[in-house]
């Protein structure tokens, strides 16, 4: 009796099991395109760090734009508030908080310095200041999309185009102590970085 119990169990849990695999689940998606083609949720998308977009684009045929990048004052926008004149200012301003410590002065030279550790890779780097991603985008989504297909690359967070001016004008304005004019299309040609025809 005991084993006609056991081998009647065993069958029963092989046909459970067989079930789980064989037949169809309303609430699973099985369709792997299905899933591949959804776009995750853009405000979860990490920030991944200069390190990680110039392993593609540091080369002559993506424009050198790892080179133009570091010579602009945005690479060094981060490193800025460590000087002695930046500290001035921020006294000056009232701010007892070192500059590159400071919120009032991380917005606009610094990515990702209000962001929770989550949203930051492994190789990303406050100290690379206003990098590729500030204008971009976070990278994690659209990274290994983006040079084989375009659209889905901008579907899951690249931002590509001429720019924008208010996302510039959002620093580079009356209210930062040390401005001196901008004039969004002058000054988009100092930064300019296109991948060549």
């Amino acid at each position: 009796m005991t084993y006609r119990i056991l081998l009647f169990g065993f069958l029963l849990s092989i046909i459970v099991i067989a079930a789980v695999f064989v037949l169809p689940d309303n609430n699973r998606t099985t369709d792997q395109s299905a899933i591949a083609a959804t776009p995750p949720a853009l405000n979860e998308a990490q920030y991944i760090g200069v390190a990680q977009c110039v392993i593609c684009h540091r080369t002559e045929a993506q424009g050198e734009q790892e080179r133009i990048w570091r010579e602009s004052l945005h690479a060094r926008a981060y490193e800025t508030l460590k000087t002695e004149e930046s500290i001035e200012i921020a006294q000056e301003m009232g701010i007892e908080t070192p500059p590159h410590e400071a919120p009032e002065c991380l917005v606009c030279h610094a990515t990702g310095w209000d962001l929770p550790p989550e949203r930051l890779g492994n190789r990303f780097k406050i100290e690379d200041g206003v990098q590729c991603e500030t204008c971009h985008g976070a990278g994690s989504e659209y990274r290994a999309i983006h040079a084989r297909d375009p659209e889905a690359g901008r579907e899951r967070g690249l931002i590509v185009g001429a720019g924008d001016a208010d996302a510039c004008i959002a620093c580079h304005n009356e209210n930062s102590p040390t401005y001196k004019g901008f004039e969004f299309e002058r000054d988009m040609e100092k930064i300019a970085h296109p991948v060549p025809n």
